[in-house]
């Protein structure tokens, strides 16, 4: 490792036993400090066998899945997400964040690291029920993310709100919407139906929603929604079964959401593109 957590604690005794009164912790730099021999014999086997295990090849990527555009459009590496919540929950609506823009998943063999890089969280799998009016209402607070812009070009501010953090900005598979950024935050969800469906979203019809621990937890307390399922396993390992269940997988986008105005998608892709050459 690169560091070792330093607890201190500061105990008192009193009348019904110690009690601590005072505590703070620090990090230690362990990158220059060469590792005991003992205890790299000790632990050897257990670095071997986790090593065996993370490497076991569980299936093949057709292309490569990229999270680099995963918070500005539909990708593939988010949808892969989503084909998994679907599969283990038959729910009706998926919400899934994306943890990082910065991992690829490169074409070729997928080993069970991949996964840990792609999904970097413990969570597990729950299914809750909603109303449309609250994933409507959910969204909204999603899309705060992005900071307000003008409906033309050029781009006057930066775009991300770096007061609401990126892991909190979810999207919702089964359901098609658009994100208007150029209205004001509680404003910004349009046209929001369900995939298949012409009319618009009923505000009080019932859905079977996927979603992580995480987020479940948050949903529960703000509207105190019914909990239908959750998973014994964390979602990394599902997504582990099922690719192993699939052998291959391929890159699939559906764009059933998408920013407005979307000249700020262009231009983001542009500066990003520009930035990489």
């Amino acid at each position: 490792g690169r560091h070792l957590g330093v607890v201190f604690l500061t105990c008192q005794k009193t009348s019904s036993g110690w009690k601590v009164v005072r505590k703070w912790a620090k990090l230690e730099g362990t990158r220059h400090v060469a590792a005991h021999p003992r205890m790299i014999r000790l632990l050897q086997p257990y670095h071997w066998k986790v090593m065996r295990y993370i490497n076991q090849v569980i299936g093949y990527a057709q292309e490569d899945f990229s999270s680099r555009y995963s918070r500005i459009m539909d990708t593939g590496f988010l949808n892969l997400i989503h084909q998994v919540q679907f599969f283990f929950t038959k729910a009706d609506i998926s919400l899934a964040a994306s943890f990082t823009t910065s991992f690829v998943l490169r074409q070729g063999p997928i080993r069970i690291r991949d996964i840990y890089g792609l999904y970097r969280y413990e969570n597990y799998l729950y299914v809750v029920v909603l109303t449309g009016h609250q994933i409507k209402q959910h969204l909204e607070w999603c899309a705060q993310y992005y900071r307000q812009v003008n409906p033309m070009p050029p781009l006057q501010e930066p775009l991300i709100n770096t007061n609401f953090f990126g892991f909190n900005f979810d999207v919702a598979k089964g359901i098609d919407y658009e994100i208007d950024i150029s209205q004001p935050v509680g404003q910004r969800i349009r046209n929001i139906r369900v995939t298949g469906e012409d009319k618009p979203l009923d505000p009080n019809r019932t859905f079977r929603v996927a979603v992580n621990s995480y987020r479940a937890q948050q949903l529960i307390q703000q509207y105190h929604c019914p909990v239908l399922w959750k998973s014994n396993k964390e979602i990394r390992h599902l997504i582990v079964e099922y690719i192993a269940t699939q052998k291959e997988i391929r890159n699939q986008v559906t764009h059933n959401w998408r920013i407005l105005p979307q000249w700020v998608v262009a231009h983001v892709v542009h500066q990003a593109n520009s930035k990489q050459n």
